[in-house]
């Protein structure tokens, strides 16, 4: 009943494998829809505490729990530290983890960007949580969850879970306001089967209400989808509240003829309070752009994609995407509680360790990136194409990335997923993520006319 789980105790959860969408529940988690048998016995391991136990697992029919269901030790959304954090411990507890971290991070000449991971892999995490939250108030068989942690928690290597900093002081990625329009005693939410659309499809959603104020009263909520300054779209739905969980209605939205891709925002607001909640979509026209193993095509132009510096030779016109083999694997989802504890505890449990990386940190206003309007830091458009990406590790070079993938600081590696290097032949593109496995995909599309455009100096 959660979102996320450390590798020694994969499978992981939806936040870490699936898609961002807002459609997730743990209702037929909770009470299946079909009954049968769950496990066949014998002994397995777990994980106890910070080690290992053998114990033996009876098999056991499917049931239908007739006491309330708790979510526990939800979230653990890891972030990178906040170096600022370090002058307000000003009494006998000192931040020498802190410190050593800021250490590697100046050893390895990436202190400069420090503040900049630190905010980006917030924002992811911040977005992880609001998505594993409202799983859990849309689950109308769930009672209650238990969030791990509200605060960092110094111990276990040092884990930076929390939207509050171990001092109990917020940080700066995401506001208390904006906390509470999906955690507190009544939220109205919207349910997408997912944030990339194209523009030849509805935009279709679910307005649900949570509700355990036994006060509310509201009759109305307010519905409207902008696009920057413009309002695109608005109306109202009627409320009933007569349940924790309450879906109040679909609304439809279709974007067909835009020219480029759009984001847009839908605000949900209760009429007469101050509730309300918000949620960025993106949508991609049709393009002319076919991706191979081989090449980028645009219409009758084309340029190469090669897989080796080598291959490249004297081109200076082609993308490279470097074999992945060997190489740290890409993964959208921040790394889960503390990289060094759970690397530890699936190395005792022949597991396999964590990725342990921390979401990406994007130069948004890269000329490669001028035809794929993004952010800095991770949102949905990315995750099908860092899911099919690996890292390059740069260490040791002056390589400054366009695309970072953030490490944890204990490991602190220079990892890129789009970047220029200095070759023999030229200024060489680098995208590590295999885009002909996402061909059909309009971001995968969208990124690939970017990159084009741009190693054709256009």
């Amino acid at each position: 009943y959660r979102g996320s789980y450390a590798m020694c105790d994969a499978p992981q959860g939806f936040i870490q494998t699936d898609a961002p969408n807002t459609a997730h529940n743990y209702d037929r988690i909770i009470v299946p829809e079909a009954l049968g048998e769950v496990s066949q016995g014998g002994k397995i391991q777990i994980q106890y505490g910070t080690g290992v136990k053998e114990v033996e697992a009876d098999s056991s029919e499917m049931f239908i729990p007739e006491v309330p269901v708790i979510s526990h030790e939800v979230g653990q959304y890891e972030t990178y530290p906040d170096y600022s954090e370090i002058d307000s411990y000003v009494g006998t507890l000192k931040p020498e983890n802190i410190k050593l971290y800021k250490e590697k991070a100046e050893a390895k000449g990436m202190a400069d960007y420090a503040d900049r991971f630190f905010m980006a892999s917030g924002r992811l995490a911040a977005d992880c949580y609001k998505r594993e939250i409202e799983a859990a108030l849309k689950s109308e068989e769930l009672s209650g969850f238990q969030l791990l942690d509200i605060q960092d928690f110094t111990g276990q290597g040092t884990a930076l879970v929390g939207v509050l900093n171990s001092l109990m002081q917020p940080k700066r990625t995401i506001t208390a306001a904006q906390w509470r329009m999906f955690c507190s005693k009544t939220v109205i939410m919207a349910e997408f089967g997912t944030f990339v659309f194209r523009a030849d499809e509805a935009v279709g959603f679910d307005v649900t209400l949570f509700n355990t104020d036994p006060s509310f009263s509201a009759l109305t909520v307010s519905y409207r989808i902008e696009n920057g300054e413009a309002t695109v779209l608005s109306g109202q739905l009627g409320i009933h509240s007569e349940k924790r969980v309450n879906r109040l209605g679909t609304v439809s939205f279709n974007a067909v003829g835009i020219s480029e891709p759009c984001v847009f925002k839908l605000v949900l607001e209760i009429n007469g309070t101050d509730i309300s909640n918000e949620y960025s979509f993106i949508v991609y026209p049709e393009t002319d752009v076919r991706i191979t193993r081989d090449e980028i095509a645009v219409g009758a132009e084309s340029i190469k994609i090669v897989h080796s510096e080598s291959e490249a030779g004297e081109n200076k016109s082609s993308l490279l995407i470097p074999d992945s083999a060997g190489k740290l694997e890409g993964t959208y989802c921040t790394d889960f509680w503390c990289y060094p504890m759970f690397r530890s505890i699936s190395e005792s449990m022949n597991k396999p360790v964590p990725i342990g990386t921390l979401g990406c940190l994007i130069e948004r206003e890269d000329p490669a990136l001028k035809y794929f309007p993004s952010e800095t830091y991770s949102t949905p458009q990315w995750f099908e194409i860092i899911m099919h990406s690996h890292c390059e590790d740069l260490d040791g070079t002056d390589i400054i990335p366009k695309v970072w993938m953030i490490d944890n600081p204990d490991r602190a590696k220079k990892l890129g997923i789009i970047f220029d290097k200095e070759t023999a032949g030229g200024r060489l593109t680098v995208c590590t993520s295999r885009l002909w496995e996402i061909a059909d995909r309009p971001e995968a599309k969208y990124l690939a006319y970017s990159l084009f455009r741009y190693i054709k100096g256009q």
